[in-house]
């Protein structure tokens, strides 16, 4: 069933609003969830021009597409340069912020992407596929980054998994869930399981030290 046409109104005032304050069209990860919205217009559209059957019940129409149309800056296509850039754009705020590089589950969506970049330039330096979306622009674009870092020192990474546990404690008064928002959850059940393996002798990827279960 197609979404109601006042929820989708109210989407495209909100996205309205959100062009008029910020000058463009919000990214993906937006926490709004816009920019998931955007997304699933775009491939409405795109079901809508080819018209698979069954897809077009999401709700794009010609008086859909026009009002998007008329949205500053609205694109069918991503602009995969632009996105880039706005991604960087973002850890650069984050970094001035926070004063480091955001950690793999950070809310923003940033640490995911950070680790993309990574993999993308391991891809790059070992001439794969991969390497044609890390170029030389791009890899001291990062470089530049106060605080960047090819690749991740695992003390470090414990460490700020460790001060952001203690502060979950502290903000909710117990600990996270496995399922929980944060990724902690995952990350307490994966320190667990390190110490069952230390307890019995086994090799396990993820180290557990006497001194981390202090």
């Amino acid at each position: 069933m197609p979404p109601s046409d006042a929820a989708w109104q109210q989407k495209l005032a909100a996205l309205r609003a959100h062009v008029a304050a910020h000058g463009r069209l919000p990214p993906q990860s937006n926490a709004s969830g816009l920019g998931v919205w955007i997304s699933s217009q775009r491939q409405a559209k795109k079901a809508l021009d080819s018209n698979k059957i069954g897809k077009v019940l999401r709700g794009m129409t010609p008086e859909r597409v026009a009002a998007l149309e008329a949205v500053p800056g609205w694109a069918w296509e991503v602009d995969l340069e632009a996105a880039w850039e706005e991604k960087l754009a973002a850890l650069r705020a984050y970094v001035g912020a926070h004063g480091r590089v955001p950690p793999q589950h950070d809310a923003s969506g940033l640490g995911k992407w950070v680790i993309t970049q990574r993999q993308a330039k391991r891809a790059a330096d070992a001439s794969r596929s991969l390497g044609e979306r890390m170029p030389p622009t791009r890899v001291a674009a990062l470089e530049a980054v106060p605080g960047w870092a090819w690749e991740v020192n695992a003390e470090a990474a414990w460490q700020e998994k460790l001060a952001a546990l203690r502060a979950y404690v502290a903000a909710h008064g117990q600990l996270p869930s496995q399922r929980g928002a944060s990724g902690l959850g995952g990350w307490v059940s994966s320190q667990r399981t390190a110490k069952k393996a230390m307890d019995a002798g086994k090799a396990c990827p993820l180290k557990m030290t006497p001194a981390r279960v202090a």
